[in-house]
């Protein structure tokens, strides 16, 4: 990491995920606000039980879009993705967690709003499919 790819006043900084390069060719880093969304996609994203030496790590999402597109799953989404988040980034502090069903696309909007720690208010929105 250079000092260049850090902000100055920077609470948290992680590797970019995508592996995409600053302009000396080093991996970029995301910081603050970006490193928590980048950490959100990565846990809501990773299946449970995939991961070999980490096996709790991640969320059940993958399973419940597949469920019938109904209120009880909505709220089974809203748990999970709270559960999910609590254990294993403790940086966000969630205050609204919305999963809503468009069941003509088979979709469920995400919305998830909280405040970091040491930094300011959070929001993330997703677009859940079945493809």
């Amino acid at each position: 990491m250079s000092a260049s790819d850090l902000q100055i006043g920077s609470v948290y900084s992680d590797l970019d995920m995508l592996l995409n390069k600053n302009n000396a060719g080093s991996l970029k880093i995301v910081t603050d606000n970006d490193s928590v969304e980048q950490s959100i996609n990565t846990i809501l994203l990773t299946p449970v039980g995939s991961r070999v030496m980490l096996r709790d790590f991640g969320s059940r999402l993958g399973d419940l879009v597949f469920e019938p597109l109904t209120v009880g799953t909505a709220i089974k989404i809203r748990n999970e993705i709270r559960r999910a988040i609590n254990r294993w980034d403790p940086r966000l502090v969630l205050t609204k967690v919305n999963a809503t069903i468009n069941g003509d696309d088979s979709i469920f909007y995400v919305e998830i709003e909280g405040y970091v720690s040491g930094l300011s208010e959070f929001t993330y929105s997703r677009i859940l499919t079945r493809d």
